[in-house]
């Protein structure tokens, strides 16, 4: 992290498109809209953990009510996403909190002044902008969105708690299939976090591109199989003046495909567009993520300096930058020449501690606290390439920095801009990996000079949740240490810039990096202690894919360069919704050879799904059953593209739920076949209690709830 000060005074930067946001710490016993909100999340992910386990022909053991973050984690075998879970789960909290204050105003958000119409309106917007997000990958847009709309979706006391649930299970896990929605709320196989490389592709490099392709390969491999292994991995080129695209896989395969693929071109004249390129991974790829950049030459698009380091604070993304050549890039100036001596600390939990180094270094000598040294001639060791302290321990922590908010709606709130060096500040941490933990002491530890470290005052708010006020935040380069026990089209964004020092003419800067063109005041004059509006204004390509996120930054610098702050914002594009009405599904026959040995018998659906908006199905997916799934398509009476579904399956496995999608989602069908005798009703839908009456035994009654529109209703008890 950088902080900076200056005698301009305090800079800042304030969004007036959401107005001032804050969530709520609830101390209290009630149910409030963060609970109801994890309570769906919770819930949703359990029955899709449960679904896929059944598929994969795994055992399941549900987690014990009620549920936590940490119970359902181990139900769904997934502690490496310990960490990603929980952080989704408060993006989607905090978002939801949010809308109490930036939207306090606003009757629709809350369905009050009988804005009942545009209070849906906003819901179903924003389902769109969930599943086309979640359709690209965009999972923080889709989170952050998610948490906006169940908000309004729980100002109905009566049905709050039913309604988030269906909504996050049907509409939007349907959407995005049973993977992509636990993506979405970050279960992941592997860390959830991107391996990224952005990689010089100008003529200059063509003697070392194959030697930077196998340091790729070889980094690859290296994580495959390990419990360091991403969930994703992410290839930017660049050369000049293009750079990107970005593409991402899950497939290590696939990723090394595109890689060999690669080839040198272009590029003209020395610097080249490195930090675009950086930009571009910065902003697609998960917050925690790790970059390795390489390039022969110094960047062109120095003035993205500021917007990268923003990038890189606001994700707490590690960046590791490789030079090939003799030219250097450089964010921070560094001291050479002298000898210096850096410890650290290593807790009995971690194991497979790696140390890499990077840099001109003649020499280095490592000490272990026993006293035994090794140094860079030592026999099997040689100098890496990348500087990171790493290993593997399943205790760890989120953190932002907040500020306090008092009025209507009280509480904290994330700063997502750069706290004030020099002045008070407040942290928020949360304990992940470890069912409860206790948290003795909060320090910023400085990075260089003296190497100060400045203790906070620790507030334990129960969940794993605590605060560390600071008096003052050092003015350089610092880390974060904890110490503890484990216990058990067009579009404009309006800003304001305000300062409480001097003012003077303050330069703004504003980038993206979809490369979207876009207008904003070069510079703003402010009065001492004053403020003054601006808009950044972005106009869409044509051929922008619905779902895109678009990471845009806004800087503001004082006069004389002294003081910076900046912004960071996740916009979504979608465009306009023109299917809103659910497929059609049609049971056309059911048929069943059971026997009271149901191994040796098999039982078929046969199924027509159809689309009268005429975008078509888009997917179709198996949600319960264990059978086998096919489908084709065909034309219709009138034209119309009808998807014929053919569901078998053995009679072992008489449970069969299946959920088509076009622009809309739909549960299409959901039937549980019985083993017994047959009545059939006519061409009629049911909902009602059938009394059978046999001699002697009285009344024996059934149930029976028809999901669907069927020719033909089999009732079996």
């Amino acid at each position: 992290m950088r902080w900076s000060s200056g005698c301009w005074g305090v800079l800042s930067l304030l969004l007036l498109l959401a107005g001032t946001a804050a969530f709520k710490i609830n101390r209290g016993p009630s149910v409030n809209h963060l609970e109801i909100t994890e309570r769906a999340i919770l819930d949703v992910t359990v029955q899709t953990c449960r679904t896929m386990a059944e598929q994969e022909g795994r055992d399941f053991v549900p987690p014990p009510r009620p549920l936590t973050a940490s119970s359902v984690i181990r139900a769904c075998d997934a502690a490496e996403s310990s960490k990603s879970f929980l952080r989704a789960i408060k993006v989607i909290q905090t978002n939801n909190k949010r809308v109490d204050i930036s939207r306090l105003f606003n009757p629709a958000f809350h369905f009050d002044d009988e804005k009942f119409e545009e209070g849906r309106a906003i819901i179903t917007d924003g389902l769109r902008i969930i599943k086309d997000s979640n359709k690209l990958g965009n999972f923080e847009a889709a989170r952050e969105k998610l948490g906006e709309i169940t908000h309004p979706l729980q100002e109905n006391a009566a049905t709050e708690d039913a309604l988030t649930k269906r909504v996050t299970e049907n509409d939007i896990r349907g959407a995005a299939g049973d993977t992509d929605f636990l993506r979405m709320v970050g279960i992941t196989k592997g860390l959830n976090k991107a391996l990224c490389f952005v990689i010089d592709t100008t003529e200059s490099m063509s003697d070392e591109i194959n030697a930077v392709k196998n340091v790729t390969a070889s980094l690859v491999d290296s994580k495959v199989g390990t419990p360091d292994e991403p969930s994703l991995y992410i290839l930017v080129p660049f050369n000049d003046p293009e750079y990107g695209p970005l593409m991402r896989t899950t497939d290590p395969n696939v990723f090394k495909t595109w890689l060999n693929s690669t080839t040198v071109s272009g590029g003209g004249d020395f610097p080249e567009m490195s930090l675009s390129g950086l930009q571009l991974a910065l902003a697609g790829a998960p917050p925690g993520s790790e970059i390795f950049l390489f390039t022969d030459a110094a960047a062109k698009d120095i003035h993205l300096e500021g917007a990268v380091i923003a990038l890189i604070e606001r994700t707490k993304t590690v960046v590791n930058f490789i030079i090939t050549g003799s030219s250097t890039i450089s964010f921070r100036s560094a001291t050479t020449g002298n000898n210096r001596n850096f410890s650290f600390s290593v807790d009995e939990s971690l194991r497979n501690l790696n140390i890499y180094i990077t840099g001109n270094i003649l020499n280095f000598t490592l000490t272990s606290p026993s006293g035994v040294s090794q140094n860079i001639n030592s026999p099997n060791d040689s100098l890496a390439t990348m500087k990171v302290i790493m290993g593997q321990s399943g205790i760890d922590f989120l953190f932002d920095f907040v500020q306090f908010f008092q009025g209507a709606s009280e509480g904290f709130d994330v700063l997502e801009n750069r706290p004030v060096a020099g002045g008070n500040a407040t942290l928020l941490l949360t304990l992940t990996g470890l069912d409860s933990g206790t948290l003795t002491n909060v320090s910023l530890v400085e990075a260089s000079g003296a190497l100060r470290e400045l203790s906070g005052e620790v507030e334990a708010l129960g969940g794993g949740d605590f605060l560390a006020r600071f008096d003052t935040i050092p003015s350089g380069d610092f880390v974060v240490r904890l110490k503890g026990r484990a216990n058990g089209s067009s579009f404009s964004v309006p800003f304001t810039v305000t300062t409480n020092g001097t003012g003077g003419n303050f330069t703004i800067q504003a980038t993206n990096d979809q490369g979207l063109n876009s207008t904003f005041p070069s510079q703003l004059e402010l009065a001492s202690g004053g403020s003054a509006n601006g808009a950044v204004t972005l106009t869409t390509r044509l051929d922008t894919p619905t779902g895109t996120a678009v990471t845009l930054t806004i800087q503001a610098q004082s006069p004389g360069g002294n003081d910076t702050n900046y912004v960071v914002l996740r916009l979504s594009i979608v465009s306009r919704a023109t299917d809103n009405s659910k497929p059609v599904c049609r049971v056309m026959s059911v048929v069943d050879n059971c026997t009271p040995n149901c191994s040796q018998s098999t039982w078929e659906v046969r199924a027509n799904l159809t689309d009268d908006n005429s975008t078509g199905i888009d997917r179709i997916a198996l949600q319960k059953g264990n059978g086998t799934l096919n489908n084709s398509t065909m034309l219709g009476p009138d034209g119309e593209n009808v998807t014929l579904v053919v569901y078998n399956a053995s009679c072992c496995s008489p449970d069969f739920k299946l959920v088509a999608v076009d622009g809309a989602v739909s549960e299409c069908l959901h039937l549980t076949l019985a083993l017994a005798p047959v009545l059939v009703f006519g061409h009629a839908l049911l909902d009602a209690v059938v009394q059978l009456t046999t001699a002697g035994s009285g009344y024996h009654s059934i149930h029976w709830v028809v999901l669907l529109f069927t020719p033909a209703v089999v009732v079996r008890w």
